[in-house]
């Protein structure tokens, strides 16, 4: 299920965008033919992407100027051992949800040129420690499967160019 309500309104000297976004998705493994597959990985493919998922953003309009603050929520998700488990989902474990957050600034000038400074994940969110002992010898600190991935914050500069 997805429910998406997107507006804007003049707001000060600029234009102010809303966006949300929630993805509620259930997903279920069935008719496994022998042999194919096994417990780990139907598991995974029915529990490693979170049932609840919701992206907040806005998105503020001055001309030339523009931010950006988006919400990123990912709710609770659950995975095995998969290649290195024991193949019957008896390893299992529970991961909690997570908000990240994004910010960017925009200048455009020339009316062709754009630059953007921004980050993703600004406050250096990372998901649970990896449980997987042997993930874990391999040197994985953080959940490997994270459905935000597992590398903390992101910084750039941007520069486009529209002709």
């Amino acid at each position: 299920m997805d429910v998406v309500v997107s507006t804007s309104a003049e707001v000060g000297p600029g234009t102010l965008g809303v966006d949300f976004r929630y993805n509620h998705n259930k997903q279920e493994v069935v008719d496994v033919r022998p042999g194919t597959i096994n417990g780990d990985r139907v598991f995974d493919l029915e529990n490693q992407v979170p049932r609840d998922r919701a992206t907040l953003t806005f998105d503020y309009d001055l001309g030339a100027f523009d931010v950006l603050a988006r919400a990123n929520y990912y709710g609770d998700w659950k995975t095995t051992g998969g290649l290195f488990g024991n193949g019957d989902a008896s390893d299992a474990v529970a991961y909690g949800s997570g908000t990240l957050v994004d910010l960017e600034a925009r200048y455009t000038f020339a009316e062709r040129y754009t630059v953007a400074i921004g980050g993703e994940n600004v406050f250096d969110k990372y998901p649970g420690d990896e449980q997987n002992p042997v993930l874990q010898f391999l040197g994985v600190q953080h959940a490997l499967t994270s459905p935000w991935g597992f590398n903390g914050a992101f910084w750039y500069v941007r520069l486009r160019a529209a002709f």
